[in-house]
């Protein structure tokens, strides 16, 4: 990615034959003015989309060295035939913090499927922290999402995603439709996780003790590399939240950390993985958690 700063392309079908959404996004790491009293940071250097997929302008809460975007899907909801594509990549020594200012809804389909595809590439001594609101999955929903993580040497990530099937508040489950995730990390083109989810509406596995035990939210937490050294502290602020509602788990293997999530609400499961999340930036980047502020309004 280099070339034009902002470009928007404009020639998409309309919304009728589904939304073709696409966001690339270049960061990366430079110097200032020479004299400055801080000599780098972090700077959004290519910004091109297509579709109702946007940024809005980069924040710095904390520092200069660490940009937090938040990535728009301004019609607020995807359904049957919509595509939606985010590339994102981060130069040498980058560091960036996305986030999404509020919760995906993944709507009733016509029978046409959604998909969305996520790719991050994370350059060598570079820092990706990709941490989204949850996403809400209709009934009848069919939607199918793909994320590849590509790191190299020094590279450094924590990733988390939340799922919520159906909505109970309306008492609608997830009685038909499916979803099927895939997510897949790679350090120098190497697998070091890979993971899938796949849930047909209306499957035993939603109330299975196997399964997702009648639980409506599910959670996943990963990040690289971990140092052996944190997995104790993590499962200490994990274990303190476990209860008849909850089910957490962390694994730690090959400095690939994972921790889950099962429950009836996102919210405990996002108060788990906020302190989780403080926990390994302390122990990876060595700075505290800075929430966006706009997972407060």
């Amino acid at each position: 990615m280099s070339g034009v700063i902002s470009e928007s392309l404009s020639d998409n079908p309309s919304p009728a034959a589904g939304w073709q959404a696409r966001l690339e996004l270049g960061l990366k790491r430079c110097r200032y003015a020479t004299g400055a009293p801080q000599p780098e940071r972090t700077i959004l250097s290519h910004r091109l989309h297509r579709g109702p997929l946007v940024v809005q302008k980069p924040f710095y809460p904390e520092s200069p060295e660490v940009c937090h975007l938040y990535i728009v899907h301004p019609p607020g909801g995807v359904v049957g035939g919509d595509r939606l594509e985010l590339d994102v990549e981060l130069g040498e020594r980058a560091q960036a913090l996305l986030t999404t200012p509020s919760a995906g809804k993944f709507y009733r389909s016509d029978g046409r499927l959604a998909t969305q595809t996520q790719a991050f590439r994370v350059g060598a001594g570079a820092v990706l922290e990709w941490l989204p609101q949850e996403n809400i999955y209709f009934d009848q929903a069919r939607v199918v999402q793909n994320t590849d993580i590509y790191l190299q040497d020094d590279s450094r990530y924590i990733s988390w995603d939340f799922v919520c099937l159906g909505r109970r508040a309306a008492q609608e489950s997830f009685s038909a439709g499916s979803l099927s995730q895939s997510l897949n990390v790679y350090c120098n083109q190497r697998p070091i996780l890979v993971e899938r989810n796949s849930v047909p509406g209306g499957t035993q596995a939603l109330a299975a003790a196997w399964g997702y035990q009648g639980r409506a939210v599910s959670g996943m937490l990963s990040a690289f590399p971990v140092p052996r050294h944190m997995l104790a502290p993590v499962r200490e602020c994990v274990d303190a939240a476990v209860n008849d509602q909850v089910l957490c788990s962390v694994t730690l293997k090959h400095e690939v950390l994972v921790c889950r999530y099962l429950g009836d609400e996102v919210g405990p499961g996002k108060r788990i993985f906020i302190e989780a999340w403080g926990q390994l930036r302390r122990a990876m980047l060595g700075i505290e958690a800075c929430e966006p502020r706009i997972w407060r309004t």
